[in-house]
């Protein structure tokens, strides 16, 4: 993409960024408004079939627009703050505890905040760190698109990857509360402190592990590659070095890895597995063909036909 994970560095959508996610076809402009694609990011974009031409030549579609669209960049960033509001509260509000029950399910007992600033809160210290993954996400996202993000978003496509994310997130909360699904180690039932939660359960270390390493490298990555296409000598070139030295669609795999952690400290590895699949597969059979053809395109003019292979 040359910008996002959005982008067109796999594991990365292409137009709007892996950012987190909008499903639905591959890399056309990031302004058209019919589908989605992220983060990530997730990526809106609109798949347009292609067709023929004379001389079994195809036409491409139109490439990603650079640009800025304030209206739709302060959509998504207003989105991914608020949806970090709206997990802390459907946890320290009880919304979610009250939800569950009123469908019939039962909750963890989750015991009062030992800490000063946990009890400030009103979270105990399982349910702060469910909100806090949320928040690193919306950080995340919020960054790349006010420093990285070099694509047009508009407003449909951002409101789009924002509900998309926020439905994510609220999944994971959810079954972090219901007791059929929560991960929550048996001590955050206890008066006890945030470390001796975390260390008393592996499961949560692997899921905060897997979500950390996933967050940095899909950052990290997405920051080597702006700052090697800044370079005015770069203009136009690839970029293969650092953690995309590593792997070509580093950034994808950054975000599927995250992605797969905040799953597994919200629910264990049922629900990190099916979220871990889903972005695996549709990476590898639609997001990753899609942005291999969007680097093809861009060595062509996209109002020229060009052939095949």
């Amino acid at each position: 993409m040359d910008s996002p994970k959005s982008g067109v560095d796999i594991l990365r959508p292409a137009a709007v960024g892996h950012l987190e996610y909008p499903i639905v076809t591959s890399p056309p402009p990031l302004s058209d408004p019919l589908t989605i694609s992220i983060h990530h990011n997730s990526t809106l974009t609109n798949q347009h079939a292609p067709q023929n031409g004379q001389n079994g030549h195809i036409r491409r579609p139109r490439l990603p627009q650079k640009g800025t669209l304030p209206l739709g960049k302060s959509v998504f960033v207003g989105m991914r703050a608020a949806d970090a509001l709206l997990q802390f509260s459907i946890l320290q509000r009880g919304w979610g505890s009250t939800l569950i029950q009123r469908l019939g399910g039962s909750v963890v007992p989750f015991a009062a905040p030992r800490d000063p600033t946990l009890a400030y809160l009103g979270l105990g210290p399982y349910p702060a760190i469910i909100s806090a993954l949320a928040v690193g996400s919306s950080v995340k996202h919020i960054a790349w698109t006010m420093g990285i993000m070099e694509q047009q978003m508009s407003p449909v496509a951002a409101a789009a990857i924002g509900l998309f994310n926020t439905t994510l997130n609220t999944l994971n909360t959810l079954f972090s509360l219901w007791a059929l699904t929560s991960a929550a180690p048996q001590l955050a039932t206890q008066s006890a402190s945030l470390k001796d939660v975390v260390m008393s359960s592996p499961m949560l270390m692997f899921g905060i592990g897997l979500y950390t390493l996933g967050l940095c490298t899909e950052l990290g990555s997405e920051i080597q590659r702006k700052m090697f296409k800044d370079k005015p000598e770069n203009k136009g070139k690839p970029y293969g070095g650092g953690l995309f030295g590593l792997a070509t669609n580093i950034n994808y795999g950054g975000y599927t890895l995250w992605r797969t952690g905040y799953a597994i400290a919200a629910a264990g590895l049922p629900w990190g597995a099916v979220i871990g699949g889903f972005f695996f597969y549709d990476f590898t059979t639609r997001a990753i063909p899609s942005l291999d053809q969007y680097c093809t395109e861009r060595v062509c003019s996209p109002d020229i036909s060009c052939p095949l292979g």
